[in-house]
């Protein structure tokens, strides 16, 4: 979470992860047993997202996709979301955190103990 949420610059996508790596803490601390309970739910949650963050920011560089959000809004907005247009070694770096994220999760899915009886 903090390595996606850190990264680069502040846009809405970014502060989404750092939302959820907040609410995973805070229920960590007022609740372990119920933090248990719910981290598998959560992490397939921040698996979709991490998917739908990349798949979105890959397809705006389109111009059939970028060009009508650009239309329907305005390029501060766009890049308020994470809606950015990148020349290719800058889009890499962008999409490199949240895929190594969405890694670390499957990772975590795969291996972990963590909400399965044992």
């Amino acid at each position: 979470f903090l390595l996606v949420s850190l990264s680069l610059h502040v846009s809405a996508m970014r502060i989404i992860y750092m939302v959820f790596f907040l609410v995973l803490l805070a229920l960590y601390q007022v609740s372990a047993r119920m933090y248990n309970a719910i981290i598998t739910i959560v992490w397939w949650i921040v698996a979709i997202y991490s998917i739908l963050f990349v798949l979105m920011l890959y397809l705006a560089q389109f111009p059939t996709v970028y060009n009508p959000l650009l239309n329907a809004t305005s390029f501060e907005t766009l890049k308020d979301i994470g809606l950015d247009k990148y020349e290719t070694a800058e889009l890499f770096v962008s999409m490199w955190t949240p895929v190594i994220a969405l890694i670390v999760i499957a990772l975590q899915l795969k291996y972990s103990q963590i909400g399965r009886a044992v």
